[in-house]
This record gives structure tokens, sequence and C-alpha cells, in this order.
């Protein structure tokens, strides 16, 4: 907060000035090298199946800045061997090194309107008041971190059945006692690699107007809220050594969760979504400087030329709809703490209306047993309708006819030009593909004649988007930055470049899609996260997996003359 500079300044330098003093605490010392330990470990378990990203990376980081590479497998070697040796007196024997090396530099940004900004922050005064926190006197710092389990008392386990086998794919489909389905693909992509999706139908679009802008806010203040009784920096501190993450989300149409872990930790994943339905409880204090930060970081933002031009330009795309407005500062006297908890209650009333997906390297021997102990329950007083709720449409459409909008704001000599074309679309996945293609036809055309030909801009992109909910439809939006004086006329000719693929495709850019798309498909059909969002997204419209054996065939049966159609 820009009226608060000077005590976040003085916590800063506080907290500082402990570490001088104190040194780190025995469980904070302890913890760090159990997490560092673990990410070596999964590393080196990994190491077959380093994607070659990461390997060029680190090669780029020894020519340009002489890192050394001695392979992930010294480096595994070398952790176990030398993190037993460093003991905690070495570490904070480091600190008056980095106190008295040289100056501290400290970087402090604030919006123009800070109040006081121009008076006070000078030079002079944030070094003045950094330094008398720096000699001030402290007590010494407590690491609370909870004790004891996650969980200190369970339901008794449920029961389940395996509904189908999709042997395919090697897939299996279970339902478990409390009318859950759990599905199950496992891979072997990864050594030690375990994905999760879960949905359940509905997500803010059952809520009302008065709550909507709560429920957004929802999942973010739930998540800072307390968990089995545990703060969430206790939870970090408990997790810290764990290769485990869990997020609950309440969507426009669906709400549920994602996340990851390791093997060993795959039961505390599963404890974190048990107490999320469970023990999630408020946080007042986590909850005001959530909000706080929230507020001043959307407050901020309205500063910012882009922000304002995307806000803008998702107002004109969402037709002014009141469930369609980008989130600003105004919107912060909205959220309520109240209001968001009771529609997270409500949303995740319990796990036997969720549908749950699990990809990577645990099987159905692994995971099915858990999900009986942990998500086979239903919560008395809790329960929804009979049957499987559903979302609402709530109205937004895109907007009809032509429209344009103009911004004036910002001190940089730019155009930002976002030109979007909408419409009904007849939902396939053949369709899908074949928009994909339209779209790299109009990037290559585009890309040729603005920014070669005609020298407007650096860069030049066209994006394809649908939505199938509420109502199929698609979007192409074409954005590119040019000199303001050069805006109407690069327009002109971007309408004009458009228009002519339909009359012809550039030449070689359906071949080059092909084999892009096809190359691209081989990639991904070997990667968790793909068939984590395929499997989630087959079960949720019931489209299936039918497409992935005739994909390629799919690329390739596309013709300019369907591209020149669809132009």
């Amino acid at each position: 907060d820009p009226e608060n500079v000077e005590t976040g300044i003085e916590a800063l330098a506080g907290e500082l000035s402990r570490i001088r003093r104190d040194g780190f605490t025995d469980t904070e010392f302890a913890r760090a090298k159990e997490k560092y330990a673990a990410i070596m470990a999964q590393l080196y378990r990994e190491a077959e199946n380093t994607n070659s990203e990461a390997l060029a990376s680190e090669l780029t980081r020894n020519y340009f800045d002489n890192e050394y590479v001695p392979g992930i497998e010294n480096e595994y070697i070398l952790a176990v061997n030398l993190l037993p040796e460093i003991k905690i007196d070495e570490v904070n024997s480091l600190s008056d090194y980095f106190f008295t090396a040289k100056e501290p530099l400290i970087l402090l940004s604030l919006p123009d309107n800070g109040k006081g900004s121009e008076v006070k922050l000078t030079e002079e005064y944030v070094k003045d008041v950094f330094e008398k926190a720096l000699v001030s006197t402290y007590p010494p710092y407590v690491d609370a971190a909870g004790e004891g389990a996650l969980i200190n008392e369970l339901p008794e386990s449920g029961s389940s059945r395996l509904v189908k086998t999709d042997k395919l794919n090697n897939i299996e489909y279970y339902e478990l006692s409390n009318g859950a389905e759990v599905i199950i693909k496992k891979t072997p992509f990864k050594e030690d690699e375990v994905l999760f999706s879960a949905f359940s139908l509905g997500g803010h679009s059952l809520v009302s107007d008065d709550e909507w802008v709560s429920a957004n806010f929802a999942s973010g203040i739930i998540s800072r809220g307390l968990l089995g009784g545990r703060t969430r920096i206790q939870l970090d501190k408990y997790l810290d050594g764990k290769l485990v993450n869990v997020s609950p989300y309440i969507g426009e149409t669906s709400e549920g969760f994602s996340g990851s872990s390791s093997l060993s930790d795959l039961e505390t994943l599963f404890q974190m979504v048990y107490l999320y339905f469970n023990d999630a409880e408020k946080d007042p204090d986590s909850y005001d400087s959530y909000i706080s930060r929230l507020g001043i970081y959307l407050q901020n933002q309205e500063a910012d030329p882009d922000v304002i031009f995307g806000r803008t330009l998702r107002n004109i795309l969402t037709s002014g709809h009141m469930r369609g407005r980008p989130f600003d500062s105004t919107m912060i006297s909205e959220i309520d703490i109240d209001k968001a908890y009771s529609v997270f209650r409500e949303r995740f009333s319990g796990p036997g209306d969720f549908t749950w997906v699990f990809t990577g390297s645990a099987g159905p021997d692994v995971i099915i047993p858990l999900a009986e102990k942990y998500l086979a329950f239903s919560i008395p007083g809790r329960d929804k309708p009979e049957g499987k709720e559903t979302w609402k449409d709530t109205g937004i459409r895109l907007p009809e006819g032509k429209i344009e909008k103009t911004i004036y704001m910002g001190k940089e000599e730019k155009a930002d030009i976002a030109l979007v074309f909408n419409g009904e679309f007849s939902w396939s996945r053949e369709n899908l593909v074949l928009l994909t293609a339209l779209a790299e036809a109009a990037d290559v055309r585009l890309r040729e004649v603005i920014r070669e030909e005609e020298g407007g801009t650096y860069s030049i992109n066209v994006y394809p988007s649908v939505d199938k909910y509420p109502l199929s439809q698609f979007q192409l939006t074409v954005y590119f930055v040019c000199s303001p004086q050069r805006a109407d006329e690069l327009k002109a000719i971007v309408l004009r470049e458009l228009a002519s693929i339909s009359e012809k495709v550039p030449e070689g850019t359906l071949q080059k899609f092909k084999n892009s798309s096809k190359l691209e498909y081989r990639k991904q059909i070997k990667e968790n996260s793909f068939w984590l969002s395929a499997i989630k997204d087959s079960e949720f419209d019931g489209s299936g997996l039918a497409w992935l054996s005739n994909y390629e065939d799919m690329t390739e049966s596309i013709t300019d003359r369907m591209i020149m159609d669809a132009a």
C-alpha cells in the first residue's frame, strides 16, 4: 500500500535484522534441506524424461554464464553426499557476508498518485527508515509450522466398482459408493508424476448476481484460509519437502480441482482434497491481507494502457454483460468473505457428483484404495439436489454487427490494434482443425504483407478460439502493434488480405500446417497433461476420445478449398 511504505520497509529490514542476529531456526533449515533433496531426487528419477528445452537452457547458461553442467546424476550424487554435511551454523554465518559485502539495493515501485510519495519517498528518507529498522531490537522468530498429521479422523472407507475399460487408450473407469466417477490412465511417460483434475457441473453460473464477484474470488480466498486448522503459511511449511499441490477453482460452468504429486506424496494430495470438502475455514487476517494486496494490484494495473485495452476489449466481447465484467479495483467492495465461503461450501458440498481424472505413473492399484478412503464419502446436510447438476446459461453473448472503439491513453508512441471476427460455430473436431488451419493461413499472409512488405510491425498474430457452451461460437482475433500514424492504413490492409484468403491460400501454408500439427500431436500424446485434458474434456461434454485415433487423418484431409470456403 503506497500509504504504508514505511511499515513495509521496516518489516523487511526487521526480518533481515533477525536473520543476521539469530540466523535461521533448526526446523527452517531442516525443511529447506528436505525440500532440496526431494527436488533433486525427482529430477534424477526423471533424467531420461527431461525435455530438450530444459537441457538446451542449461547448455545456454553454461555458454553465456559459465555455469557448470555436471549432469543430473552427478548433481544428485553431490546433493546426497553433501547435504547431510552442511550445518546450520555454516549457513547462518553467511548472513554477515551478505550484510556487509555491499550496501543493499532497495527498489520501490509505486503509482504516480501514491499519497505522500512525492514528498516523503526520497532516497535519503528510504535509506534512513531502512537503517533505523535494521538496528532496532526484534523478538526471536518463532517457526510455527503446526503439529501433527493433516487429518486426525476419517469416516469409514467406501467402496468402488470397475465400470468399463477403454483398452485402446488404456483407461479404466470406476464408480465409488457415493456416485463419484474415477478415471485412471497409467502412463510410462514419467517415472514419478501423477496429475489430476476433478470437475462438477454448475460453477458460478448457478450463483446469484449478488454473489457473483465473491464466487469468482472464492477459490483464492479459501486457498489462503485455514485448512485442517493450519494457516496457509503453516500448511506451506508442512508441505515443504513434499512434491504436491492441490488447487480448487470455481469457473463459469464448473467447479473442481487441479493438482499433481509424486508417487510418495499422493496420499497427501488426497488428504488435502478431503480437507477442502470437510475442514476449510476462514482466516480473517489472511483474508484482509489478500484483499488489500488484490486492491493495490488492480489499482496499479489501471495505469497500464495495455491492461485497459484488454479490459475494454473483454467488455465489448461480452456485450457489456454484468457477469462479463473485467475485474478492476471498483469491484473489491463487492467481495465478501461470508458469501465466498457460502458459495464454496455449496459448490463443493461433497465429492460424490465430481468426476476425478488421474494420469501418470500411478495405476488403479494405487489410486483406488486412496479414492475409497478419501473420496467415497458424503457430508450430511450438504447433499446437492437429486441427479447431476448442470450449468445455467447466464445470457453472455458475443456482440452483433460492426463495433469500433478507440482508446486514447499512455505516453508511448504506439497503437495496439485488435480485430475480432466472431460468429456461430458448428462444433466438431474436424471444424476445430479447419479453424486452426484458417488461422495459420491468415497468420502467414499477414506476416508476409504487414511485417515484411509494409514494414508496419515487428509482430502480427492471429488467434482462433471456440466456445462450446452455452452457445457454440468462434472468435478469430488479429492483434498487432504499430505507429499511430499508420493504424488506419494497416488495418485496411489487414482486412483486404484476410478477404483474399477466400480466393487463394498462401503457397505451402497448408502442408506446413499439416506437418507441424502432426508433429505436435505426436509429441503431446506422450505427455500426461495432454491425456488429462483430453479425458476431462471428453467427460465434460460427452464427446468421447474416438477423435484421437483419427486426428492425423483428419488433419491430412484439409484442403486449400476448405480453407478458402471457411474464410
